[in-house]
C-alpha cells in the first residue's frame, strides 16, 4: 500500500535528481498514478451501479494492488453474491468476514463501504447499516428457535437457515393455547439484528374453529414503538384454522436490521399456540411497576379491523394488550431463507 514515506520518496527522487534527462515522463508519470492511486485509498468516494455485478470507474491511472483500500457509494442494495469491477480492473467477488459470500440485503440501497482488495477478492472492513458487521443496541426482544423450540439466542443474530424468528417471550414459559377475537388485528414486537432473508411465516393453531381463516402479516415500527407501513409480500393469503396445527405461507422476503411488528388476524375465534401467564418479559416493560408479584408486562397492541388483508398502514388507535388481562404472546414465526 502507498504510504506518505513512499510517496515522498518518489517526489525526493524527482526533486534532488542530478543526472540529465534522468526525470523521464516514465518516471514522472508514475509518480502522479501512485498520488492518484493513494488518494483514492485514503477515502475519496466512488460510486458503483448495476445490482450484485457492480461497476465503478476511479481516477486515471489507478492500479489494484494487494491491500488497496477504496470508499465505495453502492446505488444498489445487493440480492446475493456481489462482485466488483473499478476501471476494468478486473472483477472481484465481495466478500465479508475474511472470505464469506455476501446474501441479501448486506449492501442497502445507498450504501457506502470501505472495501479493501486482498489480492482476491474486496473485503468489506466496516459498513454503516448494513452487513453482519452492524454494532447493534438491540439485541434484547427477540429470540431465535431451534425445530424443537429450543431457545437459541434473545434476538436473531447467528439465526441460520431453518430457524425462526419470532416475538421474544412467545415460547419462554407455560406454553397454551390462546382463543382470539375474530376481527381484531393483532400485532406483536419481533427485533432483526442483521440482514436477513425468509422463506415462510408461520403459527400453530391449537384448538379449530371450523370454517375460520387467518392471516398473517408483518410491519415496520414507526419510530415511535408503534407498527407503521406494512411490509410488502408477507400477507400471502389466509391460513385454515379449521385444523390444528403448525400453518405456514411461503414468502421472499429480505428485512434491514431494525423492530418489526408481526400480526395476526381472523374471521373467528380459534385457538393458537403461544406464552402464558403475567410474568412474560417484554421491551413494553410493566404496566404497574409497584405489582412486581405480577409483572403485569404488555404484550402487544390490537385494534378493531373488518377481516380483510392487512391494512397499510397499520390503524391508529390500538389499546396496549396487557400480561394479566390477554395473556398471552402468541407465537408467530419468520423462518430464515
Amino acid at each position: 500500500m502507498l504510504t506518505d514515506a513512499l510517496l515522498k520518496t518518489e517526489a525526493d527522487t524527482i526533486k534532488n535528481e542530478t543526472v540529465a534527462d534522468a526525470n523521464t515522463a516514465t518516471r514522472v508519470g508514475q509518480m502522479l498514478n501512485d498520488l492518484i492511486s493513494s488518494k483514492v485509498s485514503r477515502g475519496e468516494l466512488i460510486t458503483a451501479t448495476g445490482t450484485d455485478t457492480y461497476v465503478a470507474t476511479g481516477p486515471t491511472g489507478l492500479v489494484l494492488a494487494d491491500l488497496f483500500m477504496v470508499l465505495v457509494k453502492f446505488t444498489n442494495a445487493n440480492t446475493g453474491a456481489a462482485t466488483l469491477d473499478i476501471s476494468g480492473l478486473g472483477t472481484k467477488s465481495i466478500v465479508k468476514s475474511g472470505s464469506a459470500a455476501l446474501v441479501a440485503g448486506d449492501i442497502p440501497a445507498g450504501q457506502i463501504l470501505w472495501l479493501v482488495y486482498d489480492g482476491t477478492n474486496f473485503q468489506i472492513a466496516s459498513v454503516g447499516s448494513g452487513g453482519d458487521f452492524v454494532p447493534s443496541t438491540r439485541k434484547i426482544n427477540d429470540m431465535a428457535l431451534s425445530a424443537d423450540r429450543t431457545i437459541i439466542t434473545r434476538d436473531n443474530k447467528g439465526i441460520v437457515a431453518g430457524r425462526w424468528a419470532m416475538p421474544w417471550g412467545s415460547f419462554i414459559s407455560n406454553l397454551a393455547n390462546k382463543a382470539i377475537t375474530a376481527n381484531t388485528l393483532y400485532a406483536f414486537e419481533v427485533i432483526i439484528t442483521e440482514n436477513c432473508s425468509f422463506d415462510r411465516i408461520a403459527a400453530m393453531v391449537g384448538a379449530l374453529v371450523g370454517g375460520t381463516t387467518f392471516r398473517l402479516g408483518l410491519y415496520a415500527d414507526n419510530g415511535s414503538f408503534y407498527p407503521g407501513a406494512r411490509v410488502a409480500g408477507v400477507d400471502v393469503g389466509t391460513l385454515d384454522s379449521g385444523s390444528t396445527g403448525l400453518k405456514t405461507n411461503t414468502i421472499a422476503l429480505s428485512l434491514t436490521p431494525g423492530r418489526y411488528w408481526l400480526t395476526l388476524v381472523s374471521d373467528g375465534a380459534p385457538s393458537l399456540r403461544g406464552s402464558s401467564g403475567t410474568n412474560i418479559p417484554s421491551s413494553f416493560g410493566t404496566q404497574d411497576f409497584t405489582a412486581l408479584t405480577n409483572g403485569d408486562f404488555a404484550l402487544g397492541y390490537s385494534v378493531a379491523f373488518a377481516y380483510a388483508a392487512m391494512p397499510d398502514p397499520f390503524p391508529g388507535g390500538a389499546s396496549v394488550l396487557g400480561a394479566s388481562a390477554f395473556g398471552n404472546i402468541i407465537a408467530i414465526g419468520l423462518r430464515r431463507a
